[in-house]
């Protein structure tokens, strides 16, 4: 089977992790740890540590290293310190920090990629990159800028990032599969995030009749509050023409240049063994860019699910293809309600988190994002 899913509980730590395979020598992991309900009271010291250990036994029981880590924690400005520390002994992969609470009232989470029989090594450009036949898989987190503006901010992240790429053989517009953008304020400052990325996508030229980008732009703080925005990326150099494709299901979602923004719904990398799946933060939205069910937060998940599928189908995926779920709420007090739709929709064993934070529009009571795999046979080179 390509495709296994386990559950464990270890400690206080609830244990999901997804397995990959196609019969070669890399093999895949999605892992969500995420700290119990009953184990809210203890402290955030004691939850990063039980939290640590359990990634520390999954790890060896997997024999997979780790090429993302991202932490999801509760309060940046005072528990940035304590988890960097546990990190300063681990630097072979890239991590990233992000305050949005753990939505079940816990203060940390941890979403991690791991593969086995791969080349890791930080490059001189700043990019993490993962290495395996003739693809460089290139890895970024945790960046932000000094700039008085979110908007100054923004184009100076990406204006680096294009010049990252650029010492590496690539260029956003082709080799640039995903991003992320986590705005202090997102409900003062989206737009200008918007405006910033729409100025430098044109100056790469990228545009409606090209393309843009898969990507997630949602609410999100770090310890350093003149940081109001943080981007990290995932880019991958070695693709040929006609291998990375954009996903847009037109029967149930508008292209977002329709209400001036500028990314794609999803993306889907093929390669000899496997079809890689990433779908955007995704909101419960119409085909004219209407918000749908306001107000409704179980009508909302209905909608953002009908959206997701619809993206999955194009990619000729279904939902036992998925294997990382992140959903976003607004409101902590909608975490029982959605956590039980979840396990409903996906089944409570797939590896999930759930967090806290305001989306783009303040109507949007919740979002989600995915990563799906499938197993395939094509002409381009094996993963």
């Amino acid at each position: 089977m390509p495709h296994t899913i386990s559950h464990q509980t270890l400690g206080s730590v609830n244990v999901r992790l997804a397995k990959f395979s196609t019969g070669t020598d890399v093999d895949e992991y999605q892992l969500a740890l995420c700290i119990d309900d009953e184990a809210a009271h203890l402290s955030y010291a004691e939850q990063l540590r039980q939290l640590c250990v359990a990634f520390e036994t999954v790890r060896q029981q997997t024999k997979a290293n780790p090429v993302f880590k991202r932490y999801f924690i509760s309060d940046a400005a005072n528990q940035t310190t304590l988890l960097m520390n546990y990190e300063l002994a681990y630097t072979d992969y890239e991590l990233s920090v992000i305050e949005q609470p753990p939505a079940n009232g816990t203060k940390v989470a941890l979403w991690c990629y791991l593969m086995t029989n791969v080349n890791t090594k930080a490059n001189v450009s700043g990019l993490y990159e993962v290495q395996h036949g003739s693809y460089r898989h290139l890895w970024s987190a945790n960046n932000t800028a000094q700039a008085e503006t979110c908007s100054a901010q923004t184009k100076l992240l990406l204006n680096d990032y294009v010049m990252q790429l650029m010492n590496e053989g690539c260029t956003l517009r082709d080799n640039c599969v995903r991003t992320w953008f986590y705005v202090n304020d997102i409900d003062q400052d989206y737009n200008d995030v918007v405006k910033a990325r729409n100025e430098v996508f044109y100056t790469q030229g990228m545009n409606a009749n090209t393309h843009f980008i898969s990507s997630t732009g949602i609410g999100g703080r770090q310890a350093d509050n003149q940081r109001l925005c943080q981007m990290d990326s995932y880019a991958i150099y070695g693709l040929r023409e006609g291998q990375m494709r954009h996903l847009y299901a037109p029967d149930h979602l508008c292209r977002t240049v329709k209400y001036g923004v500028s990314f794609e719904r999803g993306v889907y990398i093929d390669y000899g063994d496997r079809r890689h799946v990433f779908i955007s933060g995704t909101a419960s939205i119409d085909r004219d860019g209407n918000i749908v069910s306001q107000g409704d937060i179980l009508g909302q998940c209905e909608r953002v699910w009908q959206n997701i599928e619809a993206l999955l189908n194009e990619a000729n995926c279904e939902m036992k293809d998925l294997q990382m779920v992140i959903c976003t709420i607004r409101h902590a007090s909608d975490f029982n309600t959605v956590r039980q739709w979840i396990s409903h929709k996906i089944g409570n064993n797939v590896p999930h988190i759930l967090v806290c934070a305001h989306i783009c529009r303040p109507n949007w009571l919740v979002e989600m994002e995915c990563i799906a795999a499938r197993k395939i046979k094509s002409d381009y080179p094996v993963f």
